[in-house]
């Protein structure tokens, strides 16, 4: 079945929920307990409905924490490893433009991943799933060409240009943004593209640096499109680990997202009690099936809006209608509430207030 049969009206799966590959936990379970990223009351499944899940292992009580994630357990910009050469090129906040800090962020997991083993997020990163062929920015293009006229054709195209979550005008990022990032620094290169500090990336041809960082730039552009989160007054995005493992079940939502910024901590409570073999399930905003599609790799027929918001080409009219609609009180990823806090950093980095 090709990608695009694939995405079927009336399913209401996550992304999540579309990897049915057995999650192997032990790794990141142990991640999770060094790291002090705390879900004692639930574990990994795979349901027939939803796919790869997280359910609840004991009863859940309302009002009871369910997910705790210390703050430098959080994956952004600001945090990696190559947050000096982020900040330098302008892709941290404040970037003069919101769509350069998703950009910051993706070469934070490009570079992350490529780490392996000596990344500090290695484990999480490795449980997230290596197969992102149901975003539509991995199709093929003959299966790609099936939503031209519709809004998240365009979205991914740029004639949209608001919100400015990925994936969107990928092509040419990659060749204006992150090719000559990568050409620029030699610690990118190092780890990018497994060459030696003292060699240029002219070593390679252009076409042999496309081939090695394409595929790596297309995971992470659908890991941060369909997993991060908008952090806070300042919008600032980043991977929250296990809370990104949660599935969203439109009319199904069990808990809620809050920050405890005395204790430093983002946590997910339970908005009513959740019995022993249920599903905990998130709410990933009021959306059209346009940005479901684009940015989480499916869609269902109770979307917001039409399924698809087609529209004449060369129009970028009925297409910035339905993207846009989602966007401003509707984020792709939640929003957080309550206090300010200040995450803080690994690697000694400054912590951004992100006003939650």
């Amino acid at each position: 079945m090709s990608a695009a049969a694939a995405v079927l009206p009336g399913i209401t799966r996550s992304p999540i929920g579309c990897t049915t590959e057995a999650p192997s936990p032990t790794p990141f379970s142990t991640w999770c307990a060094k790291h002090s990223v705390l879900w004692p009351k639930c574990g990994m499944a795979v349901s027939a409905a939803t796919g790869r899940c997280v359910v609840a292992t004991e009863d859940i009580k309302e009002g009871e924490v369910v997910v705790e994630v210390p703050d430098d357990a959080v994956l952004m910009g600001e945090n990696c490893q190559i947050q000096e050469l982020l900040a330098e090129e302008g892709l941290l906040k404040p970037a003069d433009d919101a769509l350069l800090e998703v950009q910051g962020l993706i070469l934070a997991v490009m570079y992350e991943k490529a780490l392996g083993v000596k990344s500090t997020w290695a484990p999480y990163l490795a449980f997230l799933p290596s197969d992102m062929s149901h975003m539509p920015h991995c199709w093929p293009e003959d299966e790609l060409e099936e939503l031209r006229g519709t809004a998240a054709h365009d979205k991914m195209l740029g004639r949209v240009q608001h919100p400015a979550d990925a994936p969107t005008r990928m092509r040419q990022l990659f060749e204006e943004l992150v090719l000559p990032f990568v050409q620029s620094h030699s610690q990118a290169r190092a780890v990018l593209l497994g060459r030696d500090k003292k060699k240029k990336l002219e070593e390679l041809s252009e076409e042999q640096a496309r081939e090695q960082l394409w595929p790596a730039y297309c995971w992470a552009t659908a890991a941060v499109a369909s997993y991060s989160f908008v952090l806070g007054d300042e919008q600032y995005q980043g991977m929250v680990p296990v809370w990104d493992l949660l599935n969203h079940i439109t009319g199904a939502v069990n808990v809620r997202l809050h920050h405890d910024a005395a204790r430093g901590v983002l946590q997910m409570i339970a908005t009513q009690a959740i019995p022993q073999g249920a599903e905990v399930v998130n709410c990933y905003g009021n959306l059209s099936n346009a940005e479901l599609l684009r940015g989480y790799g499916y869609s269902g027929s109770d979307g917001n809006g039409d399924d698809g918001a087609s529209s004449d080409d060369g129009d970028d009219g009925g297409a910035s209608s339905d993207a846009e609609s989602s966007s401003d009180d509707e984020e792709d990823e939640p929003d957080l509430e309550d206090d300010d806090p200040d995450l803080q950093k690994q690697q000694q980095q400054p912590a951004p207030s992100l006003g939650l």
